[in-house]
């Protein structure tokens, strides 16, 4: 029987159910009840964070949002708050580009109100890239000791430093505090970029967001409150505004690559007090707009004003830049030093006000265009470098030639087939005037030195098959002798050189027996002889003969002079007329010569003449023999300007000239007459051209005994003229007119230089224009006879030639290779072609060729937007030497026109004489000053030297060029040498010449054009030189 249990215990398992039972019920009460005290703790945190957030967003929306080194807005970057008593100070000057990780100071313009260091007290720098939260170990008076690597940014003078409020303590909870602010609706559609302040007509709104968090999951436990503020603000009652707009050749991207957006913040910008620590002095930055916003202390009540400058750029700013050279420059008028203005590289403007809530907008007239500068190398033509003349002798490795000088003397230049190159000439020499080839055996040139008004012959060899160039071994030769002046090889053997003495003339031969072997000898030449002008050699190089002047009977007597190779040169006889001058002379046998001047025969009136040398024996051993021809029978003839005998089995010469038959009307003469003793000349009849009757002929060459060709000219078109030749004295010869062919779009104005090398090969120069600009043209003939197949060959246009004063072409060997020199406004020309005058031109010109530049040249500068007027004497007249470095010039994307001169009226029509300057902000750029070449002879007008170059004589260029700003420049041109020559390049424009021998000077009026000059209201074709005689 079981017994029964009473009610006065329990069992141990029944107490650990009973516990179980209740664990189970009070958990869940415990958990709640933990829960709704975190909860409850958690809410009043958020109240109070929330207030403190709403505090602060009151508190900042009464501060001017903090800026960064460049005085922009910080946004979309968080950072500790600033309140309105804050202290603050800036970055002490001088710190530019210090990196805050290498910085255990901070120099600051003063720590006044910056709390003594401790825990949480810190300072927010502000650097390039951002604030930087940085707790500072000491203060000083202008110095903040901050530990090793305490940041990354770099420091710029001017840079704000604040004493932040990193946080606040409520209770037992210390509470973290960020601020963060964005642009909201801007002028960017809403895009959230930075607006431009300076541009803006109201304020723009900034979007703040105050981060209040606690506790150590601060990306949990943490609050927000956001407001909209305006900026500039408009509850700040005690602060005032500057904006700055700056522009700039915004369209151009930098010589770095930049936009205009990144290399307009590199100027700094200064706010400076006019009464020391007044008002602020800060420096600031433009922002991406060209904008520069800064905050300031208002002045009304202070006395004082704010100065505000934009100045050059410093390299690193923005990071990463170079700026700072070329400089910063105003697009404005600057200041003149050195005779170089440059444009302002800094603008200011003073006595700036600024009210108390409002923002001044700087005047956009006080601050033109602001942009980086380009810079620009000058140099200066080459056009002297060639002035010489081409040949081409095809003679071993020297296919073709050309000569010139620079302002450092002689320059040579010659190609081998293939290209062209520039030769060092081995001897001081002021000019080559001459060079001849012996053959294949050696090419010999000769000319003078001038040194000190002192001159010196010079001769030089040219071995063909190298090439190279030597000084000619020349024994006792040249004793005596002061300058030569011509050389003619007339065969392998034998050359022959004109030139001068001290008083007189000096003829030299030279017997080569082999490359750079000579054997130069003095020719015994009568004393009466003045001086020789030019000289001519026979057919199968038997003997020479050279006009001259002699001082007998009375100075200034016309002579001819002949000889052979060495011994004794003897002036021939002139029996029944008299000669007053000698222009031209040739010798088409080894017998008889031809030549024409003034003169008179008999009792008759002087006037044109042409006379027949005969010499029986040869020129090489007996004098000539002078005769007078007869004119045609009622042919008055009033001048003479070419004489020319084709080759010897056509048995005559041509005259042309100018006159009138019977009783017709004064126009061109061709006239023919046998080689003999007193030929009667006879008159061929001239056609008239497409374009009406023929009024000038110019040139005649006669490259077979069948075929000559003449050049001239209409009152309105040139003209062609070809003449089928008759064999022999007593039969008149038939002419034709050509059809000048038309450069494509070009005009022709004028023929130059005619040259043929066979009856199917002839060219002539030619000047003109294209599209309103001067322009070098080329006419050839090839195929059948010269009078067919005209041509007008296309010539390069990169650097293209205004005018060409020389051309040659082989006449041995094939192909046939030519080449025709000239000049652009920009320096020398020297084409080349080996298809003949009528194939390819190719431009040929050696790189570093100079000219001989006259010094003081001005220069203007023209852009349609450069302020305040679009032209700009950049270099005033006289600089010594020559200008070679552009000032900074401020950029536009169009560039500067340049031009030699110093006013808008030296701007020639077609602006053929201006250079375009390429300008990019940051970049530099290489441009050759556009100059014309002037070339001036002078000659003796009295005296036993008459008619004979005037060693000596001096050259004044005087500018009368009128217009607004028009100077009379005056520029000092070289010293005539012993061939009374000055040659250099000056400025194009109108001037007066002045020419000084003895005594009183000879002035005439002379205006430099591209492709001639105009001297005296006659229009000189280059080569030739404008000739003035003086006493």
């Amino acid at each position: 029987m079981r017994r029964r249990r009473g009610d006065d215990g329990v069992t141990l398992i029944e107490v650990l159910v009973a516990f179980v039972v209740l664990m189970v019920a009070l958990v869940p009460l415990s958990y709640l009840f933990t829960t709704s005290l975190v909860q409850a703790g958690q809410a009043k945190n958020q109240q109070t964070a929330l207030s403190i957030a709403e505090k602060w967003a009151e508190v900042l929306s009464n501060v001017t949002p903090p800026v960064n080194c460049f005085g922009e807005v910080n946004v979309d970057h968080s950072a500790v708050p600033v309140g309105t008593n804050a202290a603050a100070t800036t970055v002490a000057a001088a710190s530019n580009n210090l990196i805050l990780a290498t910085q255990t100071t901070i120099s600051v313009a003063s720590t006044t109100g910056f709390a003594a260091p401790g825990p949480g007290v810190s300072a927010l720098v502000a650097t390039t890239t951002g604030l930087q939260l940085v707790n500072y170990t000491a203060v000083s008076a202008n110095t903040l000791t901050v530990p090793p690597n305490s940041g990354t940014g770099k420091l710029l003078t001017g840079c704000p430093v604040t004493q932040p409020t990193t946080s606040e303590t409520r209770g037992a909870t210390t509470y973290a505090l960020s601020a963060e602010y964005e642009w909201t609706t801007v002028q960017n559609a809403g895009s959230g970029s930075k607006p431009n302040l300076c541009a803006s007509g109201t304020p723009q709104l900034l979007k703040l967001r105050m981060t209040v968090s606690w506790g150590p999951n601060a990306d949990v436990n943490n609050v927000q409150d956001s407001i909209i503020l305006n900026y500039p603000p408009s509850g700040i009652q005690t602060l005032g505004f500057i904006a700055l707009q700056l522009s700039g050749d915004s369209s151009a991207n930098d010589s770095q690559g930049n936009l205009w957006s990144e290399r307009v913040q590199a100027p700094p910008v200064t706010i400076t007090s006019s009464s020391g620590t007044a008002l602020q002095n800060l420096t600031i930055y433009p922002d991406n707009y060209g904008c520069a916003f800064a905050q300031v202390l208002p002045t009304p009540g202070t006395g004082a004003t704010y100065t505000v400058a934009v100045a050059n750029a410093s390299s690193g700013i923005p990071a990463g830049s170079t700026y700072g050279s070329p400089s910063f420059v105003a697009n404005t008028t600057g200041t003149v030093t050195a005779h170089v203005l440059q444009q302002p590289q800094s603008e200011s403007l003073s006595g700036v006000t600024v009210n108390i809530g409002a923002v001044t907008k700087l005047p956009v007239a006080s601050f033109p265009p602001y942009d980086q500068g380009s810079s620009a190398t000058l140099s200066y033509p080459s056009s002297s470098a060639v002035e010489d003349g081409t040949a081409c002798p095809n003679a071993g490795q020297i296919t073709c030639l050309s000569a010139g000088e620079n302002g450092a003397g002689a320059v040579l230049t010659w190609s081998n087939q293939a290209n062209w190159s520039t030769v060092s000439v081995p001897v001081a020499a002021t000019r080559i005037a001459s060079i001849a080839c012996a053959g294949t055996v050696e090419c010999e040139g000769v000319g003078y030195q001038l040194t000190g008004g002192v001159s010196t012959p010079v001769i030089v060899d040219a071995n063909p098959s190298v090439p190279s160039v030597a000084a000619a071994s020349t024994g006792t030769a040249l004793t005596g002798v002061t300058s030569l002046s011509q050389i003619v090889c007339p065969s392998a053997v034998n050359c022959v050189a004109i030139g001068t003495t001290a008083t007189g003339a000096a003829v030299l031969s030279d017997t080569i027996s082999g490359t750079g072997v000579d054997a130069w000898t003095a020719v015994t030449i009568p004393a009466s002889t003045t001086g020789l002008t030019s000289l001519v050699c026979s057919p199968s190089g038997t003997g020479c003969a050279a006009l001259g002047t002699s001082n007998a009977p009375s100075a200034g007597t016309p002579i001819v002079l002949s000889g052979g190779f060495g011994g004794t040169w003897a002036t021939g006889t002139t029996p029944g007329f008299t000669l007053s001058a000698l222009t031209s002379l040739t010798c088409p046998s080894d017998t008889s010569c031809l030549a024409m001047g003034t003169g008179k025969v008999g009792a008759n009136p002087s006037g044109p003449i042409v006379i027949s040398g005969s010499a029986a024996a040869g020129l090489g051993t007996s004098a000539l023999t002078w005769t007078a021809d007869s004119f045609p029978a009622g042919t008055t003839v009033t001048a003479l300007n070419r004489l020319v005998c084709p080759p010897a089995t056509s048995a005559k010469c041509v005259v042309l000239g100018t006159g009138k038959i019977g009783g017709g009307a004064s126009g061109p003469l061709i006239m023919y007459g046998a080689t003999t003793a007193s030929a009667t000349l006879a008159n061929d009849t001239i056609p008239a051209a497409g374009s009406g009757a023929l009024t000038a002929l110019y040139q005649v060459a006669c490259p077979t005994a069948t075929t000559c060709v003449v050049s001239g000219a209409t009152p309105t078109a040139p003209a062609i003229l070809s003449g089928a030749m008759t064999v022999g004295s007593g039969t008149a010869d038939v002419w034709s007119n050509v059809t000048v062919p038309t450069p494509g779009a070009g005009t022709i104005s004028q023929l130059g230089v005619l040259s043929c090398w066979s009856g199917t090969s002839c060219a002539i120069t030619a000047i003109g224009s294209t599209s309103g600009t001067p322009s070098a043209f080329l006419l050839a003939s090839s195929g059948g006879t010269a009078t067919a197949n005209w041509s007008s060959p296309a010539l390069p246009q990169a650097n293209a030639a205004d005018y060409l004063s020389s051309i040659d072409c082989t006449t041995s060997g094939s192909p046939t290779y030519c080449s025709a020199v000239g000049a652009s406004p920009t320096g020398a020309v020297i084409l080349s072609s080996s298809t003949g005058p009528a194939g390819t031109w190719s431009d040929q010109t050696p790189s570093g060729l100079a000219g001989n530049v006259v010094t003081g040249v001005p220069l203007e500068i023209q852009n349609p937007s450069l302020s305040p007027n679009p032209y700009a004497n950049v270099v005033t007249a006289g600089a010594v030497p020559n200008v070679t470095n552009l000032p900074d010039l401020y950029p536009f994307v169009g560039g500067y026109g340049l031009f030699a001169g110093d006013c808008q009226s030296e701007l020639l029509g077609g602006s053929f004489n201006q250079s375009q300057v390429a300008t990019m902000p940051g970049g530099s750029t290489s441009v050759t000053v556009p100059l014309g070449l002037l070339s001036v002879e002078a000659l003796h007008l009295t005296g036993a030297a008459i008619g004979l170059p005037y060693m000596g004589a001096t050259f004044q260029l005087t500018a009368t060029t009128a217009g607004p700003g028009c100077n009379a420049d005056t520029y000092t041109l070289p010293t005539a040498g012993p061939d009374g020559l000055s040659r250099t390049e000056v400025p194009y424009g109108s001037y007066t010449l002045k020419v000084t021998g003895t005594s009183p000077a000879v002035s005439i009026p002379i205006t430099v054009g591209s492709g001639s000059l105009v001297a005296s209201g006659t229009t000189v074709l280059f080569p030739n030189p404008v000739i003035v005689s003086v006493t």
